[in-house]
């Protein structure tokens, strides 16, 4: 049986539940004002920065940008899941589920497909983990070797490698038909046009298991050995893997970006584990795509403040813009965005290993460009900023942008602080309706 909730019932769920009451059997609070204060449960502090603001039902850490309402809370202090959390709040209310419908045998038989997905991936991981035991893999081991990564690194991130031959994957599954069927749905094979023959998608290449939130293998990246085939690749997408929603290292990273109070992200998987592998802990990695909205919450939901970090050439410089649009879309006084970027054909792997763990800490902190600067800069390219027609056109480029922020008041501290830049006249005032509707000065 399957119980669906509806947005009213959770309402209804929410308006019962004591945030004060709630929360204190987990933190101690004390009041201050309308407020509760406490010290956060979810990364060590000595100053109490986590808030409980019982009139609205919602909890917010200042520290490490943890927030929301009393069914997060439960997710996040017990690892529970959505409907976990739900059903003990239920309970301690007092209201009533919702009758569970009947689940239907085809439900049934999804969730039992997708288990033994789940599992099956855990064994094709398992085996790309032994593989990197066998002389085949001399190479790829040297290679781990001269990038510096430890047997504890490479058990941590559980790398593995793919054999060089067309069939190994789909001979330790017995071959045959039956193995293109069980391994094809998770983007493990390519079928050939026939149907009844295939070969392995990764071959003679480092893998890079990829997990999600908690922890179970959905994707595999690859590295070649042979340097005439592409550098990287990724597992298609599949019923377990949506590029969108997933960032390498996530898994891993969650404990350290809340410790922290920060979350790095970089562009690929030897970033992520070489910066780990120097007690660098809280990075992460888009996998194969730009970032999007959903890894933006997913980051914006464990913390207040996220890194970029990318190589100073001109494709480097084009992610962090594509970054940036992004963050603009869900910025607001209490998340802030640095951009830091490294020397040409120098990416973060690379600068550990040269610099070591504390230059480059320090470089990520003092080295790091504000989002408006980036956006100031952006916005001034090819312009003369000494003359009017160059600060006009830069303020007429930047206030769509502006206008994306959602906070009004931090919005027109951007308006401000431009106009203030560009020594535009403090007379002068964006069109009526908001910054960049019908455009400026109409």
């Amino acid at each position: 049986m399957a119980i669906t909730f509806t947005d009213s019932f959770l309402d209804a769920l929410r308006d019962r539940i004591d945030m004060v009451e709630l929360v204190s059997r987990h933190v101690t609070l004390k009041r201050s004002g309308g407020n509760w204060l406490g010290l956060c449960p979810f990364h060590d502090e000595k100053t109490p920065s986590f808030s409980v603001r019982p009139d609205r039902g919602f909890y917010k850490c200042f520290g490490c940008g943890a927030g929301g309402d009393a069914i997060a809370f439960l997710m996040q202090i017990k690892g529970a899941t959505f409907p976990e959390a739900v059903e003990e709040l239920a309970a301690i209310s007092g209201l009533p589920l919702p009758e569970s419908r009947p689940v239907t045998p085809e439900q049934s038989r999804q969730r039992r497909e997708r288990q033994e997905q789940y599992t099956r991936m855990e064994r094709i991981a398992r085996y790309f983990s032994e593989q990197l035991q066998h002389p085949p893999a001399e190479g790829a081991r040297r290679y781990l070797q001269k990038r510096g990564l430890s047997r504890r690194s490479i058990e941590r991130f559980g790398i593995g490698f793919a054999p060089p031959g067309w069939s190994g994957l789909i001979d330790h599954f017995a071959g045959g038909r039956a193995a293109l069927d069980l391994l094809e749905p998770l983007g493990l094979v390519i079928r050939k046009e026939s149907g009844n023959a295939g070969y392995d998608r990764f071959r003679n290449r480092i893998i890079f298991p990829i997990r999600d939130l908690r922890g179970r293998c959905i994707a595999f990246g690859g590295r070649a050995m042979n340097p005439e085939e592409p550098k990287y690749i990724n597992s298609p997408e599949t019923v377990l893997f949506n590029k969108s929603r997933t960032l390498f290292g996530l898994n891993l990273a969650q404990e350290a970006i809340r410790r922290e109070g920060s979350a790095l992200v970089v562009e690929g998987y030897m970033d992520v584990i070489s910066l780990a592998e120097h007690g660098i802990s809280n990075s992460v990695a888009p996998l194969g795509t730009a970032l999007t909205s959903d890894h933006l919450q997913m980051l914006w939901s464990r913390t207040h403040r996220i890194l970029f970090c990318f190589d100073g050439d001109t494709a480097g410089r084009k992610a962090a813009w594509r970054a940036a649009e992004r963050t603009l879309d869900g910025l607001d006084a209490d998340r802030h965005a640095g951009f830091v970027f490294l020397p040409d054909g120098v990416d973060p792997d690379d600068m550990v290993r040269r610099e070591g763990a504390d230059r480059m800490r320090d470089r990520l902190v003092n080295s790091a460009h504000s989002l408006r600067d980036l956006l100031f800069s952006k916005m001034g390219e090819g312009l003369d900023l000494e003359g009017p027609e160059g600060r006009a056109a830069t303020m007429h480029r930047a206030l769509p942008f502006i206008e994306r922020i959602r906070d009004p008041l931090l919005r027109a501290l951007y308006v401000e602080e431009f106009r203030s830049r560009l020594h535009l006249p403090e007379s002068w005032q964006p069109a009526q309706g908001g910054p960049g509707q019908g455009g400026p000065g109409q």
